[in-house]
């Protein structure tokens, strides 16, 4: 929900870790302007999600002309990859990263798998990403798309010393 909140208003949905009494220890986030996460379970049984927005805030970076581009007639590279990092990096840290090192020709950058498990060790886990990669004047290359896919890679590395996984 707040994803799909931070969209609507053609935002990026920046997070940092968060620890709050209303929350689970290590399933809260905030924003900016808010914050989300799982309901602590001694407050209601079952597994609850909860956030809480300040709309005021919430708008005020939100500029005063949103620029549409044209819809891109070319298609897109997806591409996904699985890191092995520590186990106290946020996610967030990772997806911008991934942002910056990714340039124009990145679309999309989000995490959808996290791993804790023998097999990554202990303090480690492995955080799947997948990456958007497109061209507005035309159809990437393979190539094209592993060099961009490759540029975070190194900076993920460079910066967290994240190893990709095969």
């Amino acid at each position: 929900a707040v994803e799909a909140i931070y969209g609507t208003f053609h935002l990026p949905l920046e997070t940092r870790r968060a620890t709050l009494p209303q929350l689970h220890p290590g399933k809260a986030a905030e924003t900016d302007a808010g914050w989300f996460g799982e309901l602590h379970p001694t407050l209601l049984e079952g597994t609850w999600g909860a956030f809480e927005l300040d709309v005021a805030r919430l708008q005020a970076p939100r500029p005063e002309r949103i620029l549409y581009e044209d819809v891109i007639t070319y298609p897109a590279v997806r591409q996904d990859i699985a890191i092995l990092v520590d186990e106290d990096l946020e996610a967030g840290s990772i997806v911008a990263v991934a942002r910056e090192a990714g340039g124009a020709e990145l679309r999309d950058a989000h995490i959808f798998d996290v791993y804790h498990g023998d097999q990554v060790g202990e303090g480690k886990k492995s955080v799947a990403v997948h990456l958007v990669f497109q061209a507005s004047d035309r159809t990437l290359t393979d190539e094209e798309a592993d060099t961009a896919r490759g540029r975070v890679v190194d900076a993920l590395r460079d910066r967290f010393g994240a190893e990709l996984r095969g």
